[in-house]
């Protein structure tokens, strides 16, 4: 038994070889009843579990296959007629007579011969085909002609062509190089390609060549006006100055006058933006309508003459800057300077020992000092040279009048007032130069303009209006002229000259009828007729320009403009109408008419008793930026809404709101009396004493004690105490201006007077009041009172001429 055991575990624990593993073929179809032969059991219990899902598999496959063959055909059929339509397609393309040319684009670039290397970006689109063509006809006058036609893609090719063909052996051919490549950055900057321009515009400007150097700055000057850059057109310009004498024989345009009047209206347009206008001028002739100079139809051997005039003056400052003063020649020319790239330091060194100037530096950087100066002025004034000299670097110069010259950087600031003031200054002393040395210049009028225009910012009025009225006198036909009557129209209002803006409004309308700016001016008479207080007047013109329909702001100041005429006549239900309708109209919620607009509107709802739309149109007034006095008075109107409906804590509320100590004495007086007013009504009479006595010891002015006094005695009457009441009545009226306020006091003292049985006094005060009171429903009131009085002694045929308003002022007594 142990040996057969024995026996059992060695072969089963013998591992077989691999050979007698793999010694036989295995058969392929051995089914599972031949695996499972020894266990009939097991072999169909695992047939019956594994059958449904054998029998679905199948199943499913059979779907799947069925379903693929039929998507696969309709793939096919969608290929085939793809294929068949793009097959005609091509078929119609390749039979078509004129088949389309698809032309290679090719970008030119510019070669530097001296190095043999390339510079990429300077490039602009041309066709394949063009550039063979053109490459056959290479000259200046052919480029010329591209630019002149606008077609700056070929001009610039041409240019660079010629560019190319230029040795740098010789200074004329490097200036002629020079040259070409501004020409070639002009035709960049025409195609919108800016951010390839620099590097050709760097060239140009650090040209030996004077003329080249010039020109360069000189459209440089009209790309930054363009660009909005006022201060660096202005550097431009002043540079393009300082280089114009070596070379103008040569050039007939008149470029200098261009350039210092281009110069002048930078400036002013800088000022604008300082001061958060629009920087837009009306009319015509301003630097935008410049024909921009260009050089002159000029043979090849003729251009190099030009670009090389002025080369060999320049070359005399080679090593140091020359300034000279010759006394000998005539008065604004005695002076000279001729420098090239040498520290403005070292210039005005030189120009302050030859002049005695005293020089300033007011410079935020000692650095700035050393800016390049190149300029060749071989005449000049000394304010004329020092001027160019450092505008030219980007500073300014400032002259006192006692041999003193500040310079300043432009850029630079730290007080923004201070800044503005500078400036301005400096833009109005320009357009004088320009007036002086440029006499009978066809832009005249547009210096006189500006003038006016920088003036009233310089708080100058009386001269700005000056500048306004020559301009319209001297240059009535000049397209400034209307702008200017108006402008002088709207000095005149702010100075409360109603009259005379309504006499520059009718000529405006009269003499420049066909002016885009006389629909304005009919706005503006119609509000210079409103502030004059000729109401209907004003009303017929405002309802001309609501319905001329110009625009929507022109209509909302003329639905203003209505309603406050209408409001001033008393007619509020028209009022009420136009104000809602100005309201409606007013987009910005800024806008100073719309608070004074909701003010009327709702003081029209008090007149016309709808005290609860009062009170709500009154609230939004509140809203806005309004002055302290406006809040007060719009406060104290609501007050009395609420009142009115009988919401006396919700009145008194708002009162005890009000932030008395950020309010003036006036206004603080004006609340203190309301909130007074308003214990009174609800009895609260010694509330209210306690609150005058309290706020009355801390005020200093005289008559604002006195309307506090005055209040004061109307609590004392309510309490009865009469003779504490007739002390305050007379202390406020020994300090109260004359008018309405010191005649009720008056009346209220006869009252207390009446009461206490002082009747003698009484009439006294009565009949002098009735001498010189104007207000017919308080005459009325001083006639009852007489009359009252004529009755207490008597005198009764008195008291019934008294009560009908007949009396004898002089005072006779009983």
């Amino acid at each position: 038994m142990d040996t057969d055991v024995k026996n059992l575990f060695e072969n089963a624990s013998k591992t077989p070889d691999v050979s007698e593993v793999f010694a036989k073929h295995t058969p392929r179809d051995i089914s599972a009843q031949d695996i499972f032969a020894g266990d009939e059991d097991l072999y169909k219990e695992i047939e019956e579990a594994n059958r449904p899902a054998i029998v679905q598999q199948a199943s499913q496959a059979g779907k799947t296959a069925a379903k693929a063959v039929t998507t696969m055909s309709i793939t096919h059929i969608i290929l085939i007629v793809n294929v068949v339509i793009i097959t005609a397609v091509l078929a119609f393309l390749l039979l078509r007579p004129n088949a389309l040319v698809i032309q290679k684009i090719v970008r030119t670039q510019v070669t530097d011969n001296t190095s043999g290397s390339t510079k990429p970006g300077e490039t602009v689109m041309v066709s394949e085909a063009t550039a063979k063509a053109l490459d056959k006809a290479i000259s200046w006058d052919l480029a010329q002609k591209f630019y002149d036609a606008g077609d700056f893609g070929q001009a610039h090719y041409v240019f660079s062509k010629m560019a190319e063909n230029l040795t740098t052996n010789l200074p004329a051919d490097l200036f002629l190089k020079d040259f070409l490549k501004l020409r070639m950055a002009l035709c960049l900057h025409k195609t919108g390609q800016d951010e390839q321009v620099s590097s050709l515009f760097t060239v140009a400007l650090q040209s030996r060549s004077p003329a080249v150097r010039a020109l360069a700055n000189y459209n440089l000057m009209f790309i930054e006006m363009h660009n909005n850059r006022y201060l660096n057109a202005r550097k431009h310009a002043y540079q393009t100055l300082g280089l114009l004498k070596a070379f103008e024989e040569n050039f007939p345009q008149p470029l200098e006058a261009d350039c210092y009047f281009t110069l002048a209206e930078a400036m002013t347009r800088q000022v604008f933006v300082l001061n958060n206008a629009p920087d837009r001028l009306p009319g015509q002739l301003w630097s935008d309508t410049l024909m921009i100079a260009s050089v002159p139809q000029m043979t090849q051997d003729q251009l190099r003459s030009f670009l090389q005039t002025g080369t060999y003056k320049l070359s005399e400052a080679a090593v140091t800057p020359r300034v000279e003063k010759r006394p000998a020649m005539v008065v604004g020319s005695q002076w000279s300077v001729i420098s090239v790239n040498a520290p403005l330091a070292e210039v005005i060194s030189r120009f302050a020992s030859t002049s005695g100037m005293n020089i300033y530096w007011e410079i935020p950087d000692e650095g700035m000092k050393l800016r390049p100066v190149t300029v060749y002025m071989p005449t000049a004034s000394r304010q004329n040279l020092a001027e160019v000299t450092i505008g030219s670097t980007g500073l300014m110069a400032r002259f006192d009048g006692k041999d003193n010259m500040f310079i300043y950087d432009p850029q630079v600031y730290s007080d923004l007032d201070e800044y503005k003031t500078l400036l301005t200054k400096e833009a109005i002393a320009t357009w004088h130069r320009f007036l002086q040395v440029y006499r009978g210049d066809h832009r005249t009028p547009n210096a006189h303009f500006s003038l006016g225009k920088l003036q009233e910012y310089a708080g100058q009025i009386p001269t700005a209006l000056s500048q306004y009225k020559y301009l319209a006198s001297r240059f009535s036909h000049n397209p400034l002229a209307p702008y200017a009557l108006l402008n002088a129209s709207k000095i005149k209002t702010n100075l409360h000259d109603y009259t005379g803006a309504k006499e520059d409004l009718n000529e405006l309308i009269i003499h420049h009828s066909d002016t885009k700016v006389v629909d304005q001016a009919h706005l503006y008479l119609a509000e210079a007729t409103m502030m004059t207080k000729n109401y209907d007047s004003a009303i017929k013109m405002f309802r001309k320009v609501y319905n001329l329909d110009l625009n929507r702001q022109s209509q909302q100041k003329a639905a203003y403009g209505l309603g406050k005429c209408f409001y001033e006549t008393q007619q509020y239900e028209d009022a009420s109408k136009w104000l809602a309708h100005a309201i409606n109209l007013t987009d910005n919620a800024a806008d100073v008419r719309l608070h004074n607009a909701y003010f009327m509107f709702g003081k029209c709802q008090m007149y016309l008793k709808d005290y609860e739309q009062a009170s709500t149109v009154l609230r939004k007034a509140l809203g806005g930026p309004i002055s302290q006095q406006e809040y007060v008075s719009i406060i104290l109107e609501l007050v009395k809404a609420h009142v009115r409906q009988e919401k006396y804590i919700v009145a008194l509320n708002i009162l005890e709101n009000v932030p008395l100590k950020q309010l003036t004495q006036e206004d603080t007086c004006r609340v203190l009396i309301a909130r007074a007013g308003m214990m009174r009504q609800m009895d609260l009479h010694d509330a209210a004493s306690a609150l005058l006595r309290r706020k009355i010891q801390f005020i200093a002015n005289s008559e604002i004690r006195a309307k506090l006094s005055l209040e004061l005695a109307k609590c004392y009457i309510d309490m009865g105490d009469l003779t504490i009441a007739s002390k305050r009545l007379t202390d406020a009226i020994y300090d109260l201006p004359p008018g309405e306020l010191t005649q009720q006091a008056n009346l209220l003292l006869v009252d207390v007077s009446m009461k206490m049985g002082n009747y003698r006094q009484a009439k006294d005060i009565c009949l002098k009041l009735l001498k010189y009171i104007e207000n017919n429903e308080m005459k009325d009131q001083a006639g009852n009172m007489l009359g009252k009085i004529y009755t207490h002694f008597g005198q009764y045929d008195k008291a019934a001429l008294a009560h009908a308003g007949v009396y004898d002022t002089k005072g006779a007594n009983p």
